[in-house]
């Protein structure tokens, strides 16, 4: 017996200094001095549980008043610098050391049998035609294209699982959202697969080649008659071509569509906004008969201003993450190889240290004294910043401008008499949308509603 409870008492003794251990000692990798969250008591002390089912920068967001704008988090696989500073941000993001996208085993490589293939990791040249296939409406692989996603990627919340705690539980089959992860992609690249295979048949991408998957089908038969060698990694091939597609698809995807559903819910909200919109169009572009321009833009200021309000409230996308190249210094803090940087867009977007009263729509915030000119765009940075800026802004922003403009042009959106005000709430999935809603809109004529 005695040797029994020797056996247990030993146990329980390893048992007690292996829970010390994973609960209370600190990562050895730390090598600053900063606030965060770096073993599982901190986990549990600070509340980190009782979050899961948030996004990730709404989670970060709350720590702020607790560990200040830039904090670690190192609980998990790796080591993660926090950053809701803008400053900071723009830092980070201007320099190449810390441009690499993620760590090696982020649930973003998993998408492409683990291969840093796609704009998400390659060095993507802006100035390659990017555009993708237009589909007709009637087309029935844009339809395809468009419901999937629509549903996919609402399924799939970034952050917001127990997996982006316990990294390791991914491998556990179909107990997080990672499977979605994978299966909503590989459904992607199979409806992508299909529009490559019948672009092929025709090889009229060989003489005249009408978007990208053209030019990348164009190129990859080039390299195949010139027998290109792959010992460098540099050749094209289809798998490639699917991960770019799809992730160029995402992105598109993601921007416009959703940037005019959060407008159209805020108009409806604050009328007097929506007024102030509307009487700068018809001074400056005309009523109805007009069609709206580029080159009216930038004399619109306050449609401008609220443009910027609509993408600082709506923060679609909510953060970036980034990763360091090597062992690194930013404001003296010192940053190991490898670590995850996350800039909280959200966070900044939202921050009382930046803006005041952030909960609030407020176009003038971005307007000087006088109302005649756009301040503190500076301070807000929804299409990233730096090497790594979207590179269909440019793109997006004009596109925006020219529905939106239309839009309030020719209608005005009001509160649904019959459903209520709509809900400020937002669905996150790769994205923010708006939750569904109601609104009555009316034809203005000459002007008036």
């Amino acid at each position: 017996m005695q040797g029994y409870y020797a056996v247990q008492a030993i146990f329980l003794l390893g048992f007690s200094i292996i829970v010390t251990i994973i609960f209370l000692a600190p990562n050895k990798r730390r090598k600053n001095n900063l606030k965060g969250i770096f073993n599982l008591w901190d986990v549990i002390r600070y509340g980190l549980i009782r979050h899961l089912g948030k996004p990730n920068f709404e989670v970060m967001k709350t720590f702020e008043g607790t560990f200040g704008p830039v904090f670690m988090q190192n609980y998990s696989s790796h080591e993660t610098l926090c950053v809701m500073d803008i400053g900071l941000a723009k830092k980070l993001m201007s320099r190449s050391v810390f441009a690499n996208r993620l760590p090696g085993n982020h649930i973003f490589y998993h998408r492409s049998n683990k291969k840093a293939w796609g704009p998400l990791f390659g060095d993507f040249k802006r100035n390659e035609r990017v555009s993708t296939q237009r589909f007709e409406h009637d087309d029935p692989h844009g339809h395809e294209l468009h419901q999937y996603f629509h549903h996919w990627q609402q399924k799939f919340n970034f952050g917001s699982s127990i997996v982006s705690i316990f990294n390791w539980l991914r491998h556990i089959p179909k107990l997080t959202e990672h499977d979605s992860w994978i299966e909503g992609h590989q459904k992607l690249f199979e409806i992508f697969q299909t529009i490559i295979k019948e672009k092929q048949v025709t090889k009229a991408y060989m003489d005249k080649p009408q978007d990208c998957i053209d030019y990348f089908l164009q190129k990859m038969s080039l390299q195949d008659s010139n027998n290109i060698d792959d010992s460098k990694g540099n050749v094209l091939t289809e798998e490639i071509i699917l991960v770019t597609c799809a992730d160029l698809f995402i992105a598109g995807s993601v921007n416009i569509s959703y940037e005019l559903e959060f407008a159209i819910l805020f108009m409806a909200l604050y009328p007097s906004v929506q007024g102030k919109v509307q009487d700068e169009i018809d001074s400056i572009i005309g009523s109805n008969n007009s069609v709206p321009l580029l080159n009216s833009k930038n004399l619109m200021v306050y449609t401008e201003a609220t443009t910027l309000e609509i993408l600082r409230y709506s923060s679609i996308i909510g953060m970036l993450a980034r990763s360091s190249v090597e062992d690194a210094r930013i404001n003296e803090i010192p940053v190991s190889k490898d670590t995850t940087i996350a800039i909280n867009i959200f966070g900044i977007h939202f921050s009382s240290r930046i803006w005041e009263d952030p909960a609030e729509f407020k176009p003038e915030r971005f307007l000087n004294a006088g109302g005649t000119a756009i301040v503190n765009q500076d301070k807000i940075i929804p299409f990233g910043y730096g090497k790594r800026r979207c590179f269909g802004e440019s793109a997006a922003r004009s596109t925006f401008f020219l529905f939106y403009t239309s839009l309030l042009q020719k209608f005005t959106f009001s509160i649904s008499p019959n459903h209520g005000p709509p809900s400020l709430e937002n669905l996150v999935g790769i994205a923010k949308s708006p939750k569904p809603y109601f609104v009555t809109v009316k034809e203005r004529l000459n002007g008036i509603s």
